[in-house]
């Protein structure tokens, strides 16, 4: 920007260490939250802080991320953490200017470093207060859409589990229907629900099987990381979960995947669409796409300990997982939980891709607006039809 003036951070920021005496051991289960280098992880009896301020990951893996602490906080051993001290500045402006890990300056290799002298001499360009506040509070305004939509999808999950939970696991309409207890689901639905438990304590007609019976599990195929961005429409599912997007694709539909190889091994995740399984992961398929969603909670709901292999890269095989062992209700009642439950992950979707379009947004407008190349009233313009 034209009329932004340059300074050193340590001149307008007080910047310092967390608190060096306290490490995630001091954690209660319940008070104000506290960070650590890996982020906001937990809380305190107490707190050291009140206000807007940002915290920095000043070692380890996470290095240089930093996070924007409000209210009343404190943050640990291993965090450097700031905040304005003149009306030159404002914290949240400061917090978008520095929220590049890049932009901190590491020591160190196997175990990068920020040092707090390095901080303290970085300069930043500020542009006039009032500038600051209108960027800062742009860029807020999407983050609380996106914070609002991660939120919803948190709900709408957890909406998904507690029906699942009921129904499968414990046998909430059977058993309803044995202590004569009115329905609770529509009169369709209700009626594939026996009235009685078998002898080995599941609803009676309930068949044991294995996952094969209902899918094909397959691992994925290796994608060359120079075709993964970060941002696009295809995403691609490694190990751990989604790490990326790309342009092609090798599944398309409602798809099931979980980590096969590493620390995620075991842990399941799904989209629709179309979407990269690479080799770390794994891909469900379903041989009736009804079952998909009931087929994902199943599995998501899986111990998974005793067909894990390894100690220090764990992994599961295909056949393992195709082996293991699921009770398996008929399909009238799989079905039947599609059409409750099918509405929930269709809301997740737009949710996931609403979030999406909102975050390539704000990184998109975020150097844009630090350097003056998109003008505040243009972008407000723009956010405005969004938020």
């Amino acid at each position: 920007m034209s009329d932004a003036k340059e300074v050193r951070l340590g001149d307008v920021a007080d910047l310092n260490w967390g608190d060096t005496s306290k490490t995630k051991a001091s954690y209660v289960p319940d008070g104000h939250l506290a960070y650590s280098a890996s982020g906001p992880d937990g809380f305190l009896p107490y707190y050291d802080f009140e206000g807007p301020g940002v915290v920095i990951s000043a070692i380890g893996a996470n290095c240089g991320q930093t996070w924007l602490a409000k209210g009343k906080w404190s943050c640990i051993k291993n965090t450097l953490r700031f905040w304005s001290i003149t009306k030159e500045a404002d914290t949240e402006y400061l917090y978008w200017l520095t929220r590049s890990p890049d932009f901190w300056p590491k020591r160190g290799s196997a175990q990068p470093f920020i040092s707090q002298g390095d901080a303290r001499a970085l300069r930043v360009a500020l542009p006039p207060a009032k500038t600051q506040r209108a960027v800062a509070k742009l860029l807020g305004s999407l983050n609380e859409k996106i914070a609002l939509n991660q939120r919803m999808n948190e709900t709408l999950e957890a909406m998904a589990r507690a029906i699942f939970k009921d129904w499968f696991v414990d046998f909430g309409p059977t058993r309803a229907k044995m202590e004569g207890r009115p329905p609770y689901l529509a009169p369709d639905t209700w009626a594939h629900f026996p009235a009685r438990l078998d002898g080995d304590g599941k609803p009676d007609g309930w068949k044991p099987g294995l996952v094969a019976d209902l899918a094909k599990v397959a691992g994925g195929k290796q994608l060359h990381a120079s075709l993964i961005a970060p941002t696009g429409t295809v995403p691609v599912f490694g190990g751990a979960g989604p790490m990326g997007f790309t342009q092609s694709h090798n599944v398309q539909g409602w798809v099931i995947t979980f980590g096969r190889v590493g620390a995620y091994c075991g842990q399941f995740f799904w989209t629709k669409g179309k979407a990269w399984i690479n080799n770390n992961a794994s891909l469900v398929t379903p041989k009736d796409e009804r079952d998909a969603e009931w087929l994902f909670l199943c599995m998501s709901s899986f111990d998974l300990h005793p067909v894990k292999k390894g100690a220090a890269q764990p992994f599961i095989s295909n056949g393992d997982m195709a082996a293991f062992p699921v009770t398996i209700p008929p399909a009238g009642v799989r079905h039947a939980f599609r059409t409750v439950i099918g509405p929930l992950f269709d809301r997740q979707q737009l949710g996931l891709l609403e979030t999406s379009i909102l975050v390539d947004i704000r990184d998109l407008l975020l150097p844009k607006l630090m350097s003056g190349e998109i003008l505040m009233k243009d972008a407000e313009k723009a956010v405005e039809a969004l938020v």
